[in-house]
C-alpha cells in the first residue's frame, strides 16, 4: 500500500550507528572524559520514582516501642452523682410563688383617671398598664400579690367593672378517681 519513511529515531539507525547498550551507561557515569565541552550536561543518575517497600524491608526500618509503663488518665462522669446536697445547693431552692392573674378594666373612657385611682392604691412601680386592641379594655398586670389584692378591693368598694381570674394559690384542685364503685362511700376517700 503506502509506504512510509520512518523517523530518525534511535530504533531506526543502522545497527552500526546505534551504541552499544553498555555504553549508555557509561555515559551517566563520571570518568568519562572524552566529550566535548558543549556535550558536558550532566545526567542525573537514574532513580526509582517509589521506594521499595516489602513486608521484610518494613519490619526491619521499624522501631518496636516497648512501653510497659504508661498512665491513661480517667475520669468518672458521674462522680457528681454520689456528693451529698451541700447548704448551698439547699438554700438554691426556694418555693416557687406563682405570678399575680392581670386584672381587665371595662368600659375606660378616660385613661388618665383610671392612672390616677391606681397610683391613690400603690406606687407606679409595682403595677403595669396595657391598652387592648378594642381600647376600652385596659390590662393592669401587677408585680406581686398583694398589691393584686389590694387593687381588687378597691375597685370592688369603688364599683369599677373589671373582671379577673383566681390566683394560683386559691384555686382548689380537681382530682378524678378512676375505676371506684359507685356505692363507695365519698366521706372516707376524702379523709
Amino acid at each position: 500500500m503506502f509506504e512510509r519513511t520512518r523517523s530518525n529515531s534511535l530504533g531506526a539507525l543502522p545497527k552500526d550507528i546505534q551504541k552499544p547498550v553498555e555504553n549508555q551507561t557509561d555515559l551517566r557515569k563520571p570518568d568519562n572524559i572524552n566529550l566535548e565541552e558543549w556535550q558536558k550536561d550532566k545526567i542525573p543518575a537514574w532513580k526509582r520514582k517509589r521506594k521499595e517497600t516489602s513486608p521484610i524491608q518494613n519490619e526491619a526500618n521499624k522501631k518496636i516501642k516497648n512501653t510497659s509503663n504508661y498512665q491513661i488518665s480517667t475520669h468518672n462522669s458521674f462522680e457528681i452523682l454520689n456528693e451529698e446536697l451541700t447548704k448551698e445547693k439547699q438554700t438554691d431552692s426556694k418555693e416557687y410563688i406563682p405570678k399575680p392573674e392581670p386584672i381587665f378594666v371595662t368600659g375606660v373612657l378616660n385613661i388618665t383617671s383610671l392612672k390616677e385611682k391606681l397610683t391613690e392604691i400603690c406606687e407606679t412601680n409595682l403595677f403595669t398598664m396595657t391598652t387592648l386592641r378594642s381600647g376600652h379594655i385596659t390590662k393592669i398586670m401587677p408585680k406581686d400579690i398583694q398589691t393584686y389584692k389590694a387593687i381588687r378591693e378597691n375597685f370592688i368598694a369603688n364599683n369599677i367593672s373589671h373582671y379577673t381570674y383566681k390566683l394560683k394559690c386559691e384555686r382548689a384542685y380537681r382530682v378524678v378517681l378512676r375505676g371506684l364503685h359507685a356505692s363507695e362511700d365519698i366521706t372516707e376517700i376524702s379523709k
